[in-house]
């Protein structure tokens, strides 16, 4: 990651399906060396499909790897006056990672892409996010499919939006408590 520190002419960042050998990961370091990027527009990080609830589980079933992300590093790559598109999925974001992330969101300055599926969403959770998501001026598309989303966070995500000139885009496909 230190070698990414600054990068001069890196654009896009995608990462997935990395492998883990701890029983715990968090990628707080890596995404902040990420924010130091001065052209970067879009980042992509996955963690890998044999994860459920990021948790992966390894060759030996009995061994899980909690990979975390908090809020407070997403919020600092947000500022990113050239960040486009932010996209994580299979990561579980805590409440207080989601609060951090939306208070960023809100005042974000170049953002047009959003996109967190996967990510244990909830109605409680969208709220916040919605709320955020309301009052930001740049954000285009907000994807947050697969996740444990109900017609109450919907409705409250689309009340939430009344007020918003710029969203174009909304995927909740997968959010199976959606009648």
């Amino acid at each position: 990651a230190a070698a990414l520190k600054g990068h001069p002419s890196l654009l896009s960042f995608c990462m997935s399906d990395f492998s883990l050998n701890d029983d715990s990961v968090s990628i707080d370091g890596f995404v902040v060396v990420l924010s130091t990027i001065p052209k970067l527009q879009t980042v992509k990080l996955e963690v890998s499909s044999l994860l459920s609830s990021s948790l992966f589980c390894l060759a030996n079933a009995s061994k899980q790897v909690q990979v975390s992300l908090s809020g407070s590093s997403l919020a600092v790559l947000c500022a990113s006056s050239t960040l486009k598109v932010l996209h994580l999925c299979r990561l579980t974001l805590k409440l207080d990672d989601i609060t951090a992330l939306a208070q960023a969101i809100e005042s974000a300055p170049a953002p047009t892409h959003l996109s967190l599926p996967k990510c244990g969403i909830t109605d409680a959770t969208c709220s916040i996010l919605a709320s955020a998501i309301g009052k930001n001026k740049t954000l285009e598309k907000v994807d947050l499919s697969c996740n444990s989303i109900s017609d109450q966070g919907c409705i409250t995500f689309a009340t939430a939006l009344k007020g918003n000139q710029t969203i174009k885009f909304i995927r909740l496909w997968g959010n199976t408590k959606i009648s």
